[in-house]
């Protein structure tokens, strides 16, 4: 069946489905953009944003106690422990290793969790190594709980929140358009139905049944058809 033997019905439906389908298909488009993008900024932004101010802080918080306790072990205010050189089979593997850098000093996290700071520096003798509490500060924890906030930022594009959201949307968006089709289906029924009249007026007409007559269901162009063909049977 071709288009042109459609009903006018039928045609106004199908002339507003293709007329709206595209408009509706661009609205999705911009709005899931639209979407992502503030997602992306209210989430990702800020939790980028406090993470690396966290980030900053700690490192000022580890930077200001190792000068700290560097001030402490060159005015000899904290007790070192001695690893004498003349017995580095009993070393540790942390000051085998810095003994092995030639590096003259070396601060390092120590404890459960990296609460606490080494200073190690080295002289001809052996290596001393300063200790300093960090009050309870993990610094290996606080590494470890930022790297895992850059995986969950990084991540946080593909989780069901934002799946959640664009699905809303769309489902919304398809309400509206159908809501609107209603009105236009009802248009379309209005302006066809006198116009089934006439054609079935005319077909009668054609057929014999002069007396066929049709009642003007109202003043517009159809109506005024409907006016010429009584007067044409009179």
């Amino acid at each position: 069946m071709s288009f042109s033997a459609l009903s006018l019905r039928t045609r106004l439906i199908a002339a507003f489905l293709f007329a709206t389908i595209l408009p509706l298909a661009a609205s999705i488009w911009i709005a899931t953009s639209l979407l992502d993008r503030s997602l992306g900024y209210a989430t990702t932004s800020e939790l980028d944003r406090l993470s690396r101010t966290l980030e900053v802080t700690a490192r000022q918080f580890y930077q200001r106690e190792r000068d700290a306790l560097r001030q402490e072990a060159l005015a000899d205010r904290v007790t070192a422990s001695r690893y004498d050189a003349a017995d580095t089979s009993q070393w540790p593997d942390s000051i085998s290793s810095f003994w092995a850098s030639r590096e003259p000093e070396l601060f390092s996290l120590s404890g459960p969790g990296g609460d606490h700071l080494d200073f190690m520096r080295r002289d001809t003798g052996g290596v001393s190594v300063y200790r300093r509490d960090l009050g309870g500060v993990h610094m290996e924890e606080l590494s470890t709980e930022f790297r895992r906030i850059r995986e969950l930022v990084s991540s946080l594009e593909s989780r069901d929140l934002r799946r959640g959201f664009t699905l809303t949307l769309v489902l919304l968006v398809v309400i509206v358009w159908l809501l609107s089709l209603a009105p236009v289906i009802f248009m379309a029924h209005r302006i066809s139905r006198p116009i089934r009249q006439l054609t079935a007026g005319l077909t009668d007409f054609a057929g014999g049944d002069w007396d066929r007559r049709l009642d003007r269901p109202r003043d517009d162009e159809v109506g005024r058809a409907i006016t010429a063909f009584n007067h044409m049977a009179e």
